[in-house]
């Protein structure tokens, strides 16, 4: 699992709820706590502070090689909150090269990561997801895979639908669909196929879970479609921890 996590703080709640999360869930992990900015007169000798922009440096350390997993903090509850978001935690996720974990503000900290939701598009990045999910401790995992109904692509193997086609054909097309994803996950152990907008259904099903887990690298690409339309949307609106993971 996760040994040598780097949380990234303003020092605000969301910051520290992200923080107290980690070492609930990790404690045998080593963790440092990083502050971009100027050094604070109640700031802890243990806590890095750099100069800089957050997500740049955030970024710099994970591509150092020291650390397998970013911890940031998020709420997104007005304006000016979603903009810090968009700039640094949304950046940190899509370039990270190791796995991030955002946290919501209003996260109860000691709440262990006992029943994660994966949603999974049977990508690498997913089967990696999958993988790591596992390996928490005491973990009851579910699969979510969502039909995305109307959608021209798919992230299966048979062919995609062609423009301009029926809603009879669009409907067959989903049937067969959602049987091929049954049958893939029967055999990653069970799970549950929904129907519907990705991003939608994977927030309304993590109501019964305490973490999300994502793969940021599927078949369109962290850069694409994947990330700006569903991955995104999940980490800002998230109320349960999301962890994103690439291959």
């Amino acid at each position: 699992m996760f040994s040598r996590i780097l949380v990234l703080t303003d020092f605000s709640n969301a910051a520290r709820a992200a923080e107290a999360s980690v070492r609930s869930n990790f404690p045998a992990a080593c963790v440092r706590v990083l502050h971009v900015g100027l050094r604070r007169a109640d700031t802890s000798d243990d806590v890095i502070v750099s100069p800089g922009d957050p997500a740049s440096v955030a970024l710099e350390q994970a591509g150092s090689g020291a650390y397998d997993l970013l911890v940031v903090g998020t709420s997104g509850k007005n304006a000016l909150q979603r903009f810090l978001l968009g700039s640094v935690a949304e950046r940190v996720v899509r370039e990270s090269p190791v796995a991030v974990l955002t946290v919501h503000a209003d996260h109860d900290p000691s709440r262990l990561f006992r029943r994660p939701l994966v949603a999974t598009d049977f990508s690498a990045a997913a089967k990696r997801a999958t993988e790591l999910a596992r390996q928490l401790p005491q973990a009851e995992v579910h699969l979510l895979h969502v039909v995305e109904s109307g959608t021209l692509d798919t992230p299966l193997a048979f062919p995609a639908a062609r423009r301009g086609a029926s809603a009879a054909a669009l409907g067959e097309r989903d049937r067969l669909w959602a049987a091929e994803a049954r049958e893939r996950l029967d055999r990653l152990g069970g799970g549950t196929v929904a129907q519907g907008e990705p991003a939608s259904q994977i927030l309304e099903h993590a109501a019964q879970h305490d973490l999300i887990v994502m793969g940021t690298a599927g078949r369109r690409g962290l850069e694409g479609l994947l990330f700006g339309s569903v991955a995104q949307r999940v980490v800002r609106e998230a109320t349960v921890p999301v962890l994103t993971v690439r291959t």
